[in-house]
């Protein structure tokens, strides 16, 4: 949080994005790291996933009192061309990012508690523990056989009927995270959207799915994937 929170003005996060265009700074290998997956899973994804949707974020008001309002098409337009991963200049060799334009920002959301996760799992691990469950918001991995023999049980809440589930999964050793519609949303004119944006057309997600879960090897994979195909939707999803 203290690395990669946009809502902490001293935070490593936040001082990349002041960078004026082409302008170095340094960061820390953990933020290096996750921003370096983040540009991998775009590239994967044909850029479903992307971090620099930060502006879009700030336009539609997700950083403030809340969304009032759905922005004006020229407004949403004009923020789109500071939106692409590939103004992200990073430096493995030096350790350094940069971006190619005045006014492009990263945002983390979407990434950074999945590897917050498997950071934890990794300390847990040195530490000779065998058997944890690890929740990071809707970011889970699974540890071990846990307390029955038959893996973690983990509920997929159902995205309409609060206090239901879906399923029950089983899980050893495997990271799960869920990205939905129904725990951050807002309704304007009776419209429901959830709060992740398609870095294409500028737009929160409003039809469906209404959830998105993902099996994965680790928590950042399943993480960044969930946002993805949450963009993308069901046919393409399944495909990815």
């Amino acid at each position: 949080d203290r690395l990669m929170s946009n809502y902490k003005e001293d935070s490593e996060i936040s001082k990349a994005n002041r960078l004026r265009a082409n302008e170095r700074m340094t960061l820390s290998r953990e933020t290096f790291d996750v921003i370096q997956r983040a540009i991998g899973f775009s590239k994967l994804t044909s850029g479903a996933f992307d971090i620099t949707v930060e502006p879009l974020l700030k336009l539609w008001g997700f950083y403030s009192t809340g969304v009032t309002h759905e922005p004006r098409h020229y407004e949403i337009k004009k923020v789109l061309e500071l939106v692409g991963y590939d103004k992200i200049l990073l430096d493995k060799k030096e350790g350094t990012i940069g971006f190619t334009k005045e006014g492009v920002r990263v945002d983390l959301g979407g990434i950074a508690k999945g590897y917050a996760v498997d950071k934890a799992i990794e300390v847990l691990k040195n530490y000779g523990i065998r058997n944890a469950l690890v929740k990071a918001g809707g970011d889970i991995f699974a540890m071990g056989m846990g307390p029955t023999s038959y893996g973690w049980r983990i509920g997929i809440q159902h995205p309409r009927k609060e206090g239901e589930y879906l399923t029950i999964l089983e899980l050893e050793d495997k990271a799960v995270a869920t990205s939905g519609d129904y725990e951050r949303y807002f309704i304007i004119n009776n419209k429901r959207y959830s709060h992740i944006i398609d870095p294409g057309t500028g737009y929160p997600e409003s039809n469906i799915p209404a959830g998105v879960t993902v099996i994965a090897q680790d928590s950042t994979t399943a993480d960044a994937l969930a946002t993805a195909i949450f963009v993308i939707g069901p046919e393409k999803g399944l495909k990815l």
